[in-house]
């Protein structure tokens, strides 16, 4: 083989390409995805009740959980949200977050829970999980049918959960955060909240941070512990707030960080309403490190879906970027955010994960499998639900590979001659 030659296979990693490569197509409303450390499989929540999983390309039966019978699906409701502990290959012991209501009851209530499910079987080839033995770990009755958020992530052996203000506001009566909750430190709505899994149930949360709208998707920098989180706008602006890991508020600034909604939609200054809000001025409020507008549509004219900081192997310029999309227009974006330089490097990648065509329909998260390369999932068009890779092996990959077998073969032959 010619130097040359050689070179051109020396890195694998060179020779991949950005692409979203279809997994699976056919699943029903997909909302998230999520793998428990070491394992090859992807477990993906579907919004009305169910996670499957997907493994060597296909959609396992039976559903490894399956609580549709107790999840309200009303508007935004549904199962949205999934978290492996780190030590779940040896306990088989997960958490899920969910609306629950009684199917078919009038005027029920709609509930957000928190609850611990248990594998059946050895954790690491376990196919299914017990769903008559729930522990309801936290609960909380809803005051609406919106914004209730959608993630849990645990780091550290404590669980982290995203709450919205409940929703009950609209465009045609120009009410934001009618409630007044995201700034009340008396109520868990509009915060992010820490639970220690450590404690008896139910869990007692902490407050972290508070003035969100809607913070679906969130997600922690594997390497750093900085929190990215997507905050759902209202009538003009989309945004991305960060916390950073160990943050602490300035001198003269209350203990609490505050990330500003319904004092400002992104930097729009909506005003303090009551009064004993924060002006839109106060230095004290944590900015977005990036907001968009809306697009000039009359439907579905923005809604940002929280990413992941990308921290594979496999595209090697992308390291350190965090990777984010909209719901509505079903683009996607990467950015790279430091501390000291805030948010540089904005790069729309829509094109470049469709280089065939083609549209990504209603994205609804981003995950990672166990080396840290992403996973995708959009909720709809007429194929159903689906989830994509990130990336996609290029035939430069798949030729390393042969390349590389082919001399482990040669070499075996040498061997034995």
């Amino acid at each position: 083989m010619s130097l040359g030659l050689a070179a051109a296979f020396a890195d694998p990693a060179a020779a991949r390409e950005a692409r979203a490569r279809l997994v699976v197509d056919g699943l029903n409303q997909p909302v998230f995805v999520a793998t428990p450390r070491g394992d090859d499989r992807a477990f993906v929540v579907e919004r009305g009740g169910r996670i499957r999983i997907v493994a060597g390309g296909a959609i396992k039966e039976p559903p490894f959980l399956d609580i549709h019978d107790r999840v309200d699906t009303e508007r935004e409701g549904g199962l949205s949200g999934l978290a492996f502990p780190a030590d779940y290959a040896v306990t088989g012991r997960f958490y899920v977050y969910y609306t629950y209501g009684a199917p078919g009851v009038a005027d029920r209530a709609m509930e957000s829970r928190i609850s611990a499910f248990q594998a059946i079987g050895p954790p690491a080839t376990a196919s299914v999980a017990n769903a008559a033995q729930e522990q309801v770990l936290w609960s909380l009755r809803l005051p609406n049918t919106i914004h209730h958020g959608g993630t849990i992530a645990i780091r550290d052996g404590d669980l982290f959960l995203a709450l919205g203000d409940g929703g009950g506001a609209t465009s045609e009566t120009g009410a934001y955060d009618p409630d007044d909750v995201a700034q009340n430190e008396l109520v868990p709505l509009g915060k992010l909240l820490r639970f220690d899994l450590a404690g008896m149930a139910p869990l007692t949360p902490q407050l972290l941070a508070k003035g969100f709208r809607n913070p679906f998707r969130f997600s922690f920098d594997a390497a750093t512990g900085d929190l990215y989180v997507g905050d759902v706008g209202q009538d003009a602006r989309e945004e991305i707030d960060v916390l950073p890991a160990g943050f602490a508020t300035a001198p003269g600034c209350p203990a609490l960080p505050n990330f500003g909604w319904d004092v400002l939609e992104g930097s729009i200054c909506l005003g303090p309403d009551p009064p004993s809000e924060p002006k839109c001025s106060d230095p004290c409020l944590i900015t977005p490190i990036y907001e968009y507008p809306h697009e000039p549509v009359a439907s579905c004219r923005g809604a940002v879906m929280g990413g992941v900081v990308y921290r594979g192997a496999a595209l090697p310029d992308w390291k350190g970027q965090y990777l984010f999309g909209d719901f509505c227009s079903g683009r996607v974006f990467s950015l790279r955010w430091t501390p000291a330089g805030g948010a540089q490097d904005l790069v729309e990648r829509t094109a470049e994960l469709l280089r065939d065509g083609g549209s990504l329909a209603w994205i609804t998260s981003f995950g990672e499998d166990r080396n840290g390369e992403v996973y995708m999932t959009t909720a709809g068009d007429s194929l159903g639900g689906r989830l994509y890779r990130i990336p996609e092996p290029s035939r430069g990959a798949l030729a390393w590979i042969a390349f590389t077998a082919l001399g482990s073969l040669a070499a075996a032959t040498g061997r034995r001659g």
